[in-house]
């Protein structure tokens, strides 16, 4: 959250930053709910190419 407070001030964030931002804080209610939360993540066919290569996890 402290990420966020931070970088409220700019008007734009990059998806990479984003991304790493959300990865953060699912893992961190992963632990709280003790890996009893389950994400899934969609995209439109055209962008998993692009995605795939900036987030192997997706």
């Amino acid at each position: 959250m402290r990420f966020a407070l931070t970088e409220s001030s700019d008007k734009m964030v990059l998806l990479k930053d984003e991304m790493r931002f959300i990865e953060a804080y699912i893992e961190l209610n992963q632990m709280r709910f003790e890996n009893k939360l389950s994400i899934l993540y969609t995209a439109p066919q055209t962008m998993k190419r692009v995605i795939s290569k900036l987030f192997p996890w997706f």
